[in-house]
């Protein structure tokens, strides 16, 4: 579809479509994956639903530039390796793109301090999709250990 999208006129087919909503389930199911057909009706519904919202918004400019992305990205490694904030990386074992998500672990491991990374078991590469409250817990949990490496790292003050 990429190519496709390049083209004013004939891209803006496939977005207007995407947009009506037609193609809301066939999206989230391909999203999906495998993680699709263990959930049950709700859950499917839910995550119908906010696919919904965001092809709403779909336009053909910024999906055309995303689908571009894998040709014309750049290596930004050496900058990355600069980063000296503490980093949380989640990825599906199941993800389409598990190959690239583990080579990101490899080279977050190896060159940067503060990083930590979880795989997640079964896990598809939309992870927020497949498992909101795993997901949302694990961040929760990287703030608070943020929070508490930073009080730790503080000058003790003292209350009179």
């Amino acid at each position: 579809m990429g190519g496709l999208l390049k083209w004013p006129l004939f891209g803006e087919v496939p977005i207007s479509v995407t947009r009506s909503g037609l193609l809301d389930k066939i999206i989230a199911k391909g999203l999906m994956g495998k993680a699709w057909h263990p959930l049950g009706d709700h859950e499917r519904e839910e995550i119908v639903e906010i696919i919904s919202q965001t092809n709403k918004t779909a336009s053909r400019i910024p999906w055309y530039r995303i689908s571009r992305t894998l040709v014309t990205s750049r290596d930004f490694g050496e900058e990355a390796k600069a980063i000296r904030i503490p980093i949380l990386y989640l990825y599906g074992e199941n993800s389409g793109y598990r190959g690239m998500a583990e080579a990101n672990a490899e080279f977050l491991k190896t060159h940067l301090p503060y990083v930590e990374v979880v795989s997640l078991k079964n896990g598809i590469h939309n992870l927020e999709l497949q498992k909101p409250d795993e997901v949302a817990n694990l961040i929760l949990e990287f703030f608070g250990k943020d929070q508490l490496n930073s009080v730790a790292k503080s000058p003790t003050l003292s209350c009179q």
